[in-house]
């Protein structure tokens, strides 16, 4: 065991200092940080010694779409649920994982304190962020994901319709109907 825990540590050590932390913390998966290209092969990695995890808690801003959609697919083939905890933010790419987690879930505010909060915007690369303008390409790619993930569609095509400069802060209650603050 503690040869798996030593094997975990060099990979996360050896890992770009600009992709996600993913780490085993209180038996639940963390995922935090920018989504990078390798991270959905460093999650794998990482999970693999850890089976009896089955819940991954966020805290992303997002980034790379690739990366959380295969992300996501992995946890929703597993059954992992996902949870964005009490004050933590998962934003962009980030919703593609958490919207995959069977079930899914935001922390609760509780009276200073935000509650876990989730944001979305259209779906963009380096080019046309630039320009600030979506991707078409990404939009169909994104939206094809999230409606399998069952995403509600106000949300998605509530998505698509924000820039990537500005941000729609859905919100979810107990019975996980959306509506916007």
């Amino acid at each position: 065991m503690m040869r798996y825990l030593i094997l975990a540590l060099a990979l996360l050590a050896v890992a770009p200092a600009h992709s996600a932390i993913i780490e085993i913390k209180d038996n639940a998966i963390e995922i935090s940080g920018p989504i990078e290209t390798g991270d959905f092969e460093k999650f794998v990695e990482i999970i693999a010694n850890y089976p009896h995890s089955k819940i991954v808690l966020l805290n992303s801003r997002g980034g790379m779409a690739k990366d959380a959609v295969e992300i996501g697919l992995f946890i929703r083939n597993m059954e992992y649920a996902t949870l964005v905890p009490t004050g933590k933010v998962c934003g962009s790419a980030c919703v593609y994982i958490w919207a995959a987690g069977k079930p899914r879930g935001l922390g609760q505010s509780s009276g200073m304190i935000a509650g876990g909060m989730i944001y979305v915007h259209c779906p963009t690369d380096k080019e046309r962020l630039q320009r600030n303008e979506c991707s078409e390409v990404g939009i169909a790619y994104v939206t094809k994901y999230l409606l399998e993930m069952e995403m509600p569609r106000e949300v998605i095509d509530r998505m698509v319709t924000i820039r990537p400069n500005e941000q729609f802060w859905p919100r979810s209650d107990i019975d996980g109907h959306y509506h916007n603050e």
